[in-house]
């Protein structure tokens, strides 16, 4: 988890780590660590079975913009997140106010490629 530091006179000025977590925590562990008032930069590794018991890993890449932050902190985690965002390659990117909006991003978006998968036989340009 990352946030925007600020200097002594309240200007943010730089990005710094502020968390690091094993891979064994889950999407619950996460989400008792967001900020409620503050917004975060977040790269999370989400472990899951797909339904054949394969074991199968997605990266993300979080904005967290909760709806109680300030409007200049959201502006400034916004503008920020281009930069941000192009160090972490092959990530799926998630667009957060919620924690739901967190854990749909993330459980839905596992859920959904792993029924893609089990469902594709190649031939889906026979369908049409």
């Amino acid at each position: 988890m990352f946030g925007i530091d600020e200097d002594a006179n309240g200007k943010r000025i730089h990005v710094v780590k502020e968390l690091e977590a094993d891979r064994t925590k889950s999407v619950d562990d996460l989400l008792g660590n967001l900020p409620g008032h503050d917004c975060r930069y977040i790269v999370y590794e989400h472990e899951y079975k797909t339904k054949d018991g394969r074991k199968a890993d997605k990266l993300f890449f979080i904005n967290w913009n909760p709806r109680a932050a300030a409007t200049s902190v959201q502006m400034d985690y916004l503008t920020g997140r281009p930069a941000i965002r192009e160090v972490c390659d092959g990530c799926f990117d998630i667009s957060a106010s919620s924690t739901m909006d967190v854990k749909n991003g993330v459980l839905g978006t596992a859920e959904d490629d792993d029924s893609d998968a089990a469902s594709d036989d190649g031939d889906d340009w026979l369908d049409n």
